[in-house]
């Protein structure tokens, strides 16, 4: 009887278990089917590869340094232009409404479009930085950093640097936005953003021009140096365009005969540099003239121009004795006896 008992007992007790054990089955089912679900409407999908197209401004300002009387601008320009880009190097980052750099994506420039390619990025604003760069940094001694907030210096250069920079530098800050739109085939992802990414110079230029009087004594110029005491340009650029440092060289040499056209980084502060331009002509008679120049330089902000204008004053200027050196000649273009098509019995 007591066997018997017990043989009910466990049955309904094993009973119970079962039901116990089917209940927790189900109910961990719907939990899952929950998460599951739950999961999946905060999944936000990437956006397939979006294309930003990249180029450049032309110079904001032609700026004139104090010189001697005569001083003359470049052309002054008129609207903006657009440039494709056309770099030999290109930086570029991706960075969160925090200020914080998003490394969640794949892209990368595609120089036969100019432009940049992302794939990756999900709903959300965001700011594009691009560095594009003309020339060899290497020959600036520059050192590009691997950035990773706004306030970290993105491009820097040696203090000592003795001459302008030899490569020419581009930046831009774009906003942007990744947004959900319908199409035909479900949902997709675009980037919402003004036009293309339009960058301008994060140097500045000086331009050195020289006038004079006669085209006989420009050509007679036999060396024209100009010096530039205590240059304060700037050395470092961060990730949010601002520049820091200061160059501490004592002067900068310059031949005018090698280039006229000179690049700096700003300075972060308003300097001012002195300079002389001293010029040496030949005359017919034999002498050497040497003339010297002043001026103030102001240090040209970013993608500023400014063209140092030098009026040339020479003792010869009112002389009517004209002085023909080889490079005057040459570039008149003369013919020479017996290399036209005059015949030789002409001098014979």
């Amino acid at each position: 009887c007591f066997e018997k008992f017990h043989g009910i007992a466990g049955l309904k007790s094993m009973i119970m278990n079962l039901k116990k054990l089917i209940l927790s089955v189900l109910l961990s089912g719907a939990a899952l089917m929950s998460c599951t679900q739950e999961e999946h409407l905060e999944v936000e999908f990437p956006a397939k590869a979006l294309e930003f197209g990249i180029g450049y401004e032309n110079y904001d300002t032609d700026i004139l340094a104090d010189g001697n009387a005569g001083v003359q601008a470049l052309d002054a320009r008129s609207g903006k232009s657009f440039t494709p880009a056309d770099y030999d190097m290109v930086e570029f980052a991706v960075m969160g409404v925090d200020g914080v750099r998003n490394r969640e994506f794949k892209g990368y420039y595609d120089s036969g479009t100019s432009s940049i390619l992302i794939e990756g990025l999900r709903e959300g604003s965001y700011r594009l930085l691009v560095l594009g760069i003309k020339g060899d940094p290497a020959a600036d001694g520059a050192s590009i950093a691997d950035i990773d907030t706004m306030s970290d210096v993105w491009l820097s250069f040696p203090s000592d640097i003795g001459r302008p920079l030899a490569s020419e530098y581009f930046y831009s800050s774009t906003p942007f936005e990744i947004v959900r739109k319908s199409a035909s085939g479900g949902d997709i992802l675009v980037a919402d953003i003004e036009g293309p990414v339009t960058q301008k110079r994060a140097v500045g230029r000086i331009d050195f021009s020289f006038a004079f009087s006669k085209a006989d004594i420009e050509a007679a110029v036999e060396s024209n140096i100009v010096t530039i005491a205590k240059p304060r340009f700037g050395t470092s650029m961060s990730a949010d365009g601002s520049f820091s440092g200061e160059t501490a060289a004592d002067s900068w040499t310059l031949d005018m005969s090698e280039a006229r056209t000179f690049h700096v980084l700003p300075s972060p502060d308003a300097e001012t540099a002195e300079g002389t331009a001293e010029i040496v002509t030949g005359t017919y008679s034999g002498s050497k003239v040497r003339r010297s120049y002043d001026f103030v330089l102001k240090t040209p902000g970013a993608n500023i121009l400014q063209n140092v204008g030098i009026d040339v004053v020479h003792p010869d200027d009112e002389s009517g004795t004209l002085y023909v050196t080889e490079k005057f000649y040459g570039a008149g273009g003369h013919g020479k006896i017996l290399q036209d098509s005059e015949p030789y019995e002409t001098y014979t």
